[in-house]
């Protein structure tokens, strides 16, 4: 199987023929390179899950990574849903449960926290933002206030 071939007759004609492999192959590297310039394809989002590597063999199979993105949005969800992300109704709320929701979003935002791959803290930004956002709400917004008040509140009311 010939890739290139350049034919020229005797009547100085010439004939180029070129393997369709070849123009598949250089399509996927023109497309591969666009995506590279215009920066669609992004490889620090993905990781190499698995590889057999053999005698003549090698597979690599590759997936997408979002554990940071999925780790932000769980977060998301529990700010959104819960007491703690929704204004105070002082005739309806029962403080007591106010103050189980904060504590509990607490507990969750840590745990979510630990389940973020420390390379992935490394090495992108966005993830380093999540993580020193989530920090600064647990401990510059909830920790003094709880602090403060859930103790006392508790002390008071199992009294």
């Amino acid at each position: 199987m010939e890739i290139i071939s350049i034919i020229i007759n005797q009547n100085w004609d010439i004939q180029f023929y070129v393997s369709k492999f070849l123009i598949i192959f250089l399509i996927i590297i023109f497309i591969i390179f666009i995506c590279f310039k215009n920066k669609r394809l992004k490889f620090k989002d993905y990781e190499i899950s698995e590889a057999d590597i053999g005698i003549g063999n090698s597979n690599i199979k590759i997936k997408p990574n979002y554990e940071d993105v999925q780790i932000a949005y769980k977060l998301w969800i529990e700010l959104s849903t819960r007491k703690i992300g929704i204004p105070i109704d002082f005739e309806n709320d029962a403080i007591m449960e106010l103050y189980n929701s904060w504590y509990e979003f607490f507990k969750i935002s840590r745990e979510l926290l630990k389940d973020i791959p420390i390379v992935k803290a490394r090495k992108h930004e966005s993830t380093s933002k999540l993580i020193n956002i989530t920090i600064e709400i647990l401990n510059l917004s909830i920790r003094p206030h709880l602090t403060k008040w859930q103790a006392k509140f508790r002390k008071w009311y199992f009294f």
